[in-house]
Formats: C-alpha cells, structure tokens, sequence
C-alpha cells in the first residue's frame, strides 16, 4: 500500500495544511476527565460491600485474611497472586475483613487504568485520549473486573504505566524510567498473576512490529542505541529489591515468596489445562458477548487507519489485538476478566473512530455545515436506536408467548404497536441520512450517526455490565 501522510493527532487536513482539530477547550475536557473520574469512582464502589464475594475472589481473600489473622479457620495460605494478596492484607487491617476490604484497592486500580491514557497525550492526541478514557469507563468487562478484585487489573496497570516509562526514556535517556519500567515490568510477570507473563510477551511483540514499521530516522533514539543504554544492573536491582518487599510484606511474611513459586505453576497449568468450568475461549465469548459493539467500530477503525494511514499508536493497537486473540487462544486458562487482553487494543482503535467523528467539516452542498450540525444528528440518531431497542423488546416479548401448535395464525398476535415502530425507525434513519447527507453531505451523517451508535452502545453496555456485577 502506498505511504500516505497522517496528520499529528489533534489535526485534520484542511486546504492541504494541518489544522488543530475543532474541540472543546482544554477547560471543558479537563472537566470531562473530572466527570469521569467522579462517574467511575460511582459505578466501582456502589453496593460494592453489599455484593457477596464470587467464586474466583474467595481464594485470594481467604489467604490474605489468613495472613492478617493467623487463628482464622481456614488452610488456604498460598495465592497465585502475592501483589493482590498485599493489597488485600492492607486493607483488612485497615478497615476490616468484608467485601468492601477485599476490593477497594482493585477498584481504584481500575479507575487509574481507565485514566491511564492521559499519560499518553502526546503520543495519542489530548483528544483521543479522552476518548480512550470514555470508552474504557463504558467498558462492562473493564467495570466487573474492578469490582470483583481481579489480579488483572493489576497486571494491565503495572504493565501499561510500564509502557509509559519505555515511552518517557526513549524520549529523554533518563535512568530513572528505565529502573522504573524494568521493576513494573518485573513486578507484572512476578506479583500480579499467572497471565502476567503472557501479556508481557504481548505488549513485547506489539512493540516490536511498531517499531519495525516505524521510519527509525524519525525517531528520537534510533536503531538499539537506547537498548544498550539501559542501566541493567541497577534496574535489577531495584526490580528484585520491589518483588521481594512486596511478596513479603516488609519481611513480615518471610514465606510470602512461595507465593511466586505458586504464581509460576499456576502459569504453566493454564497454559497446558482448561479450567473444568469454563468453555474454551471464554475470554473471547466474554468480550464479543458483552462489548459488542467493540468488534464493528474496531473494523471501522482499521478500515480508517488503512485507507488514510496507520500511525505508530494505530499499528501498535491493531499488533495488540491480534497477539491477544492468539493470547486467549493459548491461556487455556484464561478467566473472563483476561478478556481485558482484547477490550483495551479494542477501545484503541474504537477511539480512532471518534477522533474522525469529531473532525470538523466545513463543506456541505448547499450551506457549510455548523458545529452542531453532527451533535443533531447523532441525538436523532440515539433517539431512532432508542425506539427501535423498545420497539424489539414488545416484538420479542409477544413472540415468547405464541403458541407453536396454533401455526401461522399466531403470528397475527405479535404486538402490532412493536412492529410499526420498528418499521418507522428503520424508515426515519434511512429518510433521515440521505437528508442530511443532500444538506450538508454525508460525511456530516456518516459522523453524527456513528456518534449517537456509539452513545447508545456505551450506555446499554454499560448497563449491562451493572446488572452482571450488581445481580
């Protein structure tokens, strides 16, 4: 394929300049990051103590109550997972031995990694990593696995704040990033959980397929000159320092290293055996099942990226995605909180999506399209899918209660009123875009329809999502 030029993020292509993209100042989006948080912290700790603890949560909070308790009645005293086994231990000492004990932390983990986009600014665009951080918060399987203390949220925290320190000592030789990456990198194949390790190698071969696509000479530390620069021993050093305080507690769990031995043959039974109660490719069945709408818009966004170019952060994201299909595919022991591997690659190209959604447009047949002209689009798009969804519910509802043995006369007992607003729907989106493409082109109703898709599937997601962690 042919090279094409891609503008810096922030941008568009207007009268063959690069121009700053047309979006809320950075007043309103910092308030949009403060609303995120503040909705996040919501959606994490309501009813969060009220929600008996899952099967796959009692293990890990059984031995850290062990740890703080040892009179206690049960015999689990090794986890697969000492960084959660530390952070659960803190916290029954600190505010008791309940639910709300065994999660707090792994739900503030969770909000730090759906923000930890903003860290990337400069390498996504302000813009698209607000986006990215919207669309993890509308994550469903983003939202169960923060309030069920999965370890994964730990490893993708650790191994993605690692990430962002490779990022910052490429960009400055600072020894201090390089320490900082080896022990968080460390720290995930050794402290978080068995599939540590697995999303290390995938993050390391996404990595490496970006670099090797990306023009060297554009880079700010060429060839492996920065890799031979790496202080190895001090970095080692400080990372084997962290893993043995963390894994003991300040020495105050001396056997709390066998932890680590536990965490690397639970690695080498998921990579060989299929848990017994769950289907194979579960993580997969997870994500396509409640996220959808992920799948579609990361086509779409591939699809974008091919035509007007991939950028390193597009190819880096596309890489991710295939090496965590491979990922699940060979964890045979994966847990539906694993299908994280695949919802953030996934939310990556989806804010690709966005970002071109947002573009400002200014031709237009008749008039130039104004700034609102999208935003009216997509609320008449999101008010369409909202009938439509309501209009299906009493279709499919009248068809649960047909009697088979009557034939095809029961189908004149399906709701009429579900049926005409089905059709209406359909007919108002189809009336409706081929309008506003004739006023103010199509891409106008190509962006406001994919926003208000994207509305609408963030919030049902969502709620799904709720219901699934609230039951």
């Amino acid at each position: 394929m042919q090279e094409t030029f891609v503008a810096p993020p922030d941008t568009v292509i207007r009268d063959g300049r690069a121009r700053p993209l047309a979006v809320p100042g950075i007043s309103v989006l910092t308030v949009v990051i403060l609303t995120l948080a503040i909705l996040s912290y919501v959606l994490r700790f309501a009813e969060l103590d009220t929600v008996p603890l899952f099967p796959g949560e009692v293990p890990h909070a059984l031995a850290a109550w062990k740890l703080v308790h040892p009179d206690a009645w049960t015999t689990v005293t090794v986890t697969d997972s000492p960084l959660l086994l530390a952070a659960q231990s803190v916290t029954f000492s600190l505010i008791g031995g309940h639910e709300l004990g065994a999660r707090a932390l792994t739900a503030l983990a969770g909000i730090a990694l759906l923000l930890s986009p903003l860290l990337f600014q400069s390498l996504l665009g302000r813009t698209r990593a607000v986006l990215l951080c919207i669309l993890l918060a509308g994550s469903p399987v983003m939202l169960l696995a923060s309030r069920t203390s999965s370890p994964v949220v730990w490893s993708l925290l650790l191994a993605v704040f690692g990430l962002w320190a490779v990022w910052r000592y490429q960009e400055t030789r600072s020894g201090g990033y390089a320490i900082t990456a080896t022990t968080l990198f460390v720290a995930t194949a050794l402290l978080a959980e068995p599939g540590g390790i697995p999303l290390l190698v995938m993050l390391g071969g996404a990595w490496l397929v970006t670099r090797s696509m990306v023009d060297d000479a554009g880079s700010p530390a060429t060839g492996s000159s920065w890799w031979r620069a790496w202080p190895w021993g001090n970095a080692l050093g400080v990372a084997a320092l962290f893993v043995v305080i963390v894994a003991t507690l300040l020495m105050l769990h001396q056997r709390g290293l066998s932890n680590i031995g536990a965490l690397l043959g639970a690695l080498v039974t998921k990579l060989t055996t299929a848990d017994g109660f769950t289907p194979p490719l579960f993580a997969l069945v997870i994500s396509v099942f409640y996220e959808t709408f992920f799948w579609p818009f990361a086509l779409a966004g591939l699809v974008l990226a091919w035509r007007r170019g991939f950028s390193p952060v597009d190819r880096f994201f596309t890489a991710w995605l295939l090496l965590g299909l491979v990922g699940v595919l060979v964890y045979r022991g994966a847990s539906p909180s694993h299908a994280l591997w695949l919802t953030v690659p996934l939310a990556g190209l989806v804010s690709r999506v966005a970002l071109e959604a947002l573009r400002d447009d200014e031709t237009g047949l008749y008039w130039q399209a104004p700034g609102w002209a999208r935003w009216l689009v997509a609320s008449a798009a999101f008010g369409l899918l909202s009938i439509l969804s309501l209009a299906a519910q009493l279709v499919g509802r009248s068809m649960m209660r047909l009697d088979p043995a009557i034939g095809g006369d029961s189908l004149s007992r399906l709701d009429p009123i579900g049926i005409i607003l089905v059709v209406m729907a359909v007919l108002f989106a189809i009336v409706g875009f081929f309008l506003v493409a004739n006023i103010w082109d199509r891409p106008v109703a190509a962006q406001g329809g994919a926003l208000g898709v994207l509305i609408f599937s963030l919030l049902t997601s969502l709620g799904s999502g709720w219901q699934a962690a609230v039951p």
